[in-house]
C-alpha cells in the first residue's frame, strides 16, 4: 500500500489548475517518492490510499474551490496532477492499480479507463465511509478520467434521513483481500458486516 498525504502540501483550493502552472496535491518531494516507489515495487497489486476521491466533487461551499482531484464544474481541482500520475503508471506499463479513498459520506466503486489509446489500462477506486456520521449522498462525478460507476450505496438525499435508525443501514466500510493467485477481492460492507457489494479482479499479466 502507498499512503498519500493529500492535505499538508497542497496548493490553495481556490488556485486555478492550468497548463502554465498546474496545481499540486502532493508537492514535488512526495510525488517523486510515489513515482519511485511505484516503479521499484514488485507487488502484484499497487493499492494507493488517498484521503480524497478521484472524481467525486468535494469542497463545500463550492465557491471556496474544489479540494479533490477532479475539477468537475470549476478549474480549481487538482486534475492535471492525477492525470500525470496515471500517465506515469501507463507509460511504465504498470497495471493492477486500485485506489482506496474517502472524504464523502457514502460508498461508491469506479472503474476508470483514462486513456483512449490504452483501453486495457483500467484503474479502480473504492470509496467508503462513514461508519458513523452525517450522510451526504452525491451522484455527481467528473468525467475526465472516463469513469464508470459500478456501485453506489447511500440514501437518495441527505434530507430523507431524519433519525439514527434511518441512517444506520447506510453506514459502511470496505474490505480488500488479494489471494495467492493474484486476484483482488474487494467488498463494501454495511454496519453489521454484511457485504452489499463484492467484486473479484484478476491481475493483468
Amino acid at each position: 500500500m502507498f499512503v498519500l498525504d493529500a492535505r499538508q502540501y497542497r496548493d490553495a483550493n481556490l488556485t486555478d489548475d492550468n497548463e502554465d502552472r498546474p496545481k499540486t496535491m502532493l508537492d514535488w518531494e512526495q510525488l517523486t517518492w510515489l513515482e519511485q516507489s511505484l516503479q521499484t515495487s514488485d507487488v502484484t497489486w499497487k493499492v494507493i490510499i488517498s484521503s480524497i476521491p478521484l472524481s467525486i466533487p468535494t469542497g463545500f461551499p463550492a465557491e471556496s474551490g474544489r479540494d479533490g482531484w477532479g475539477n468537475f464544474d470549476q478549474t480549481s481541482g487538482f486534475e492535471k496532477e492525477i492525470i500525470d500520475i496515471l500517465a506515469f503508471m501507463k507509460n511504465k506499463d504498470m497495471y493492477n492499480i486500485a485506489f482506496i479513498t474517502t472524504d464523502v459520506h457514502f460508498a461508491e466503486v469506479f472503474r476508470y479507463t483514462p486513456f483512449a489509446d490504452t483501453p486495457d489500462f483500467n484503474v479502480y477506486e473504492f470509496v467508503t465511509g462513514p461508519p458513523n456520521a452525517g450522510l451526504f449522498p452525491n451522484r455527481d462525478f467528473d468525467d475526465t478520467l472516463n469513469p464508470e460507476s459500478l456501485f453506489f450505496y447511500g440514501p437518495e438525499t441527505s434530507d430523507s434521513v431524519k433519525t439514527y435508525g434511518q441512517a444506520r443501514p447506510w453506514f459502511n466500510y470496505g474490505g480488500m483481500v488479494i489471494d495467492e493467485s493474484g486476484v483482488l477481492h474487494a467488498s463494501v460492507k454495511d454496519v453489521d458486516g454484511k457485504a452489499v457489494f463484492q467484486i473479484s479482479l484478476p491481475s493483468h499479466e
